[in-house]
């Protein structure tokens, strides 16, 4: 593995050390700018390659007019995202694509190429970054205390949204900046906890023009921070299929061990919640009895035992269902839907860097990371 310093660069590497990427160029909003930056966004990301060109240019243009802070050479960024009690604090840096290639980035979730290409040329096109992938790293006591004694003061910059929460603030060089930067370089691992598919796009883009930045923006945190939701399932209901035989199809499954009616759609570890016809029921999976630690995770057992062979029968087509929706949300959904709601108990993070770790990938649309990154607070510019 090559040198720690070259893992993350945090905002800024000394110039004096070629081997360390060069400073982000990122710029942070004001909390007014900060608003319109996470509308334009949606406009980036919904609309035609003209429309990306424009919103492009119209951020350049907003960059020019000095609505955005560029941090001293030496400062350091702290990032904090909080929604519903839960908040989670992390260092922005950025994190070298190489390291993604030698895997030293590490990625759970299969990525799909369709999606991986329509990022990259919105990359091309927009030569721009507003949104940090979000990564994990093994905690570091050392490093959550210093980080702590930094959020103590108010935010430079605080974005309030309707769901999450986003808090900025700018660390002037000095001791505390490059404690918490060598902290930051004797991390030796990362894990993509979101951003898959964006990180796939910039490995990309940089395979195909060599030239551009060989680096991505990031956002570090710790994974004793992190909040990992279930990421839940509906299976449009097979025509003509009663109650009853619908439950003794799912009680037929290989990875069923048994199925009975129960009062609540509480997902536990080893089972699952089915909402079917206004009742909610406990299927109870069969352990896979596999070194694999992927698949051991219930999201694979109830995916390969249970709804792939009932995919294979009906033809019907898997839908995902957010992690954010309770069992009311997913009772509603999947009444509103004629479908069959199955609700999981979300792994564990040291359960995702396990099978990043061996090099696996989990079924798509496997774990919801809550709250994920916004954009609002920064505007990387890679023209």
């Amino acid at each position: 593995m090559t040198s720690p310093s070259r893992n993350v660069d945090v905002l800024t590497a000394p110039e004096s050390c070629p081997a360390v990427p060069r400073t982000s160029r990122v710029l942070i909003a004001n909390p007014r700018q900060a608003t319109r930056l996470s509308k334009l966004d949606a406009k980036l990301t919904g609309g035609s390659p003209d429309d990306a060109r424009r919103g492009a240019a119209r951020l350049r243009q907003l960059a020019r007019q000095e609505l955005f802070t560029q941090p001293p050479d030496g400062a350091l960024i702290v990032y904090r995202l909080a929604a519903d009690g839960h908040e989670q604090t992390g260092v922005l840096a950025d994190v070298g694509i190489e390291d993604y290639r030698a895997g030293r980035v590490r990625r759970h979730e299969a990525t799909q190429p369709e999606r991986v290409r329509r990022l990259e040329e919105l990359l091309a096109t927009t030569r721009c970054e507003l949104v940090p992938i979000m990564l994990t790293h093994q905690p570091r006591p050392q490093l959550g205390a210093l980080v702590a004694s930094i959020t103590q003061r108010t935010p430079d910059v605080e974005l309030l949204g309707d769901d999450v929460a986003q808090s900025v603030w700018i660390e002037p060089p000095g001791a505390l900046a490059d404690d918490i930067r060598t902290e930051i370089s004797d991390i030796d691992t990362l894990y993509i906890a979101d951003g898959h598919h964006r990180m796939a796009a910039a490995e990309r883009h940089a395979t195909r023009h060599p030239e551009s930045c060989d680096t991505v923006l990031g956002a570090l945190f710790p994974a004793d921070q992190l909040r990992l939701l279930g990421y839940h399932r509906g299976l449009p209901r097979p025509g003509g299929v009663s109650t009853s035989d619908l439950v003794d199809v799912l009680a037929s499954q290989p990875a069923t061990e048994s199925i009975e009616e129960c009062a609540s759609g509480a997902a536990e570890p080893g089972s699952v919640a089915v909402w079917l016809d206004g009742r909610w029921y406990r299927l109870r999976l069969r352990a896979a009895r596999s070194a694999d630690p992927c698949a051991s995770l219930d999201v694979s057992v109830l995916e390969d035992g249970v709804l792939g062979p009932l995919i294979e029968a009906t033809g019907t087509r898997v839908l995902p269902l957010p992690g954010t929706r309770d069992a009311d949300a997913v009772a509603r959904w999947s009444a509103e839907h004629d479908a069959v709601g199955f609700m999981l108990h979300p792994p564990g993070v040291a359960d995702v860097m396990a099978v990043a770790d061996a090099g696996a990938v989990m079924p798509p649309k496997s774990t919801w990371f809550d709250p994920k990154a916004r954009a609002g607070p920064f505007l990387r510019d890679l023209g």
